[in-house]
């Protein structure tokens, strides 16, 4: 029988075996890994609440991902001479970029509790996955659909099956 808890921001599953034993598993995740909530003691706050990203913010994480201006402007779904302006000056991307960039962040945060480093979660998205129609995690990302599949095959990393 399992039961979850939600504490501020863990999240454990509670699982008794048939001798009665009692083992605690951890699945908490942290919010994001780039793009770090302002609040560190808040439940991971609700897409809402986050502020609208400037460009700058978003550089380490496409930095980490290798992406090329053609494809975060692909992502982002911009033209790229946009990107450019963008870097230039200090606008926000706006609200659904926004979006699609903290989604991605916390991509790659769970990524990063799943395989234990940022090296080992890249060469894991970087590589051809049967689960996922042999397609690389690293090219799903780039949409929201990919995003949820991508999610849901770190999911059942982290409850052990091998994909």
């Amino acid at each position: 029988m399992a039961e979850e808890s939600n504490r501020s921001e863990r999240r454990s599953w509670r699982i008794a075996s048939v001798n009665n034993e009692v083992a605690t598993i951890n699945v908490d995740t942290e919010a994001y890994h780039f793009l770090k909530p302002y609040a560190q003691n808040d439940d991971p706050p609700l897409m809402a609440k986050e502020p609208e990203l400037v460009y700058e913010r978003i550089k380490p994480m496409v930095q980490y991902l290798g992406y090329s201006q053609q494809e975060l402007s692909g992502v982002l779904e911009v033209d790229p001479s946009t990107l450019f302006r963008w870097d230039k000056g200090d606008k926000t991307i706006g609200k659904m970029r926004s979006k699609a960039m903290y989604d991605i962040d916390h991509i790659i945060a769970k990524g990063v509790k799943v395989f234990g480093s940022e090296k080992q979660l890249k060469e894991w998205l970087s590589t051809v996955n049967q689960a996922l129609g042999n397609q690389k995690p690293i090219e799903l990302i780039k949409s929201p659909y990919g995003i949820e599949l991508v999610d849901n095959a770190m999911e059942a990393l982290l409850w052990g099956n091998v994909l």
